[in-house]
């Protein structure tokens, strides 16, 4: 299955564990962020080695920073430093889920 903005809004939105309710804009900032961080990071490419230290996805952590960084620099953004990593978590449960329906 591909992957849809609408329905990664959606879902984040259902099971992000926030503090707080994001609309659909709040939620695509983070997904642009995340793909932006994945195209940094080369996570992009569809020629993985097996022994490529990218082939298991991203670092979470070095993910969570980047995306705080970011924000930290955007003055109108609504979403707060404390719900980035649920928010990045259920993002990439929707790529997992993603990848369940292809295999299956």
């Amino acid at each position: 299955m591909d992957y849809n903005e609408d329905s990664a809004v959606a879902y984040i939105r259902k099971n992000a564990a926030t503090t707080r309710k994001y609309s659909a804009d709040d939620v695509l900032e983070i997904i642009d962020i995340i793909w932006d961080y994945y195209e940094a990071k080369g996570l992009l490419s569809l020629d993985f080695d097996e022994d490529d230290n990218n082939a298991d996805g991203p670092d979470i952590d070095d993910l969570v920073a980047h995306a705080r960084k970011v924000l930290a620099k955007d003055k109108g953004t609504r979403i707060l430093a404390e719900d980035v990593p649920a928010l990045i978590q259920a993002e990439l449960e929707y790529e997992a889920a993603l990848e369940q329906d292809d295999e299956e």
